[in-house]
């Protein structure tokens, strides 16, 4: 399996991860349940009118956390860069659709995907093992 497929994987896993960026010197940290894979990229979907989505598209660093039910632990880091190709767009939101109870919010809201671009992922396990791999 893919590292991207891998990572992925494991996030779903963790259930919930957060996001973190930076705003005006300000560390900010998001919730996210949402990760989705295409063309072997890792991509998040947010609203086009979020706090997010303005502060990715100001400075696309960042960094993804999260907790494994294993006790191990995950952290991405990288640049989040806007795909705007309807392909990509349409596979994300049929993903999602799948995952959600009413699947005709998506057409009420714009929402965006963001593609995960050069990556560094760290997983620690609970006795110091460290795995590393670029994405």
């Amino acid at each position: 399996m893919e590292n991207s497929a891998k990572v992925r994987e494991y996030l779903r896993e963790c259930g919930v991860f957060y996001i973190a960026t930076e705003d005006a010197r300000q560390p900010r940290v998001r919730p996210l349940n949402g990760i989705y894979l295409y063309e072997g990229k890792l991509c998040i979907f947010t609203p086009k009118d979020s706090p997010l989505y303005k502060r990715l598209k100001a400075d696309p660093q960042m960094e993804i956390c999260a907790t494994h039910p294993d006790k191990s632990w995950i952290s991405v880091i990288g640049r989040l860069n806007e795909d705007q190709r309807e392909c990509v767009h349409e596979a994300v939101v049929k993903s999602y659709r799948d995952s959600i109870q009413d699947p005709e919010a998506l057409l009420q809201c714009q929402m965006t995907v963001f593609r995960l671009d050069s990556a560094r992922v760290k997983v620690t396990s609970v006795d110091g093992n460290v795995k590393e791999c670029v994405l």
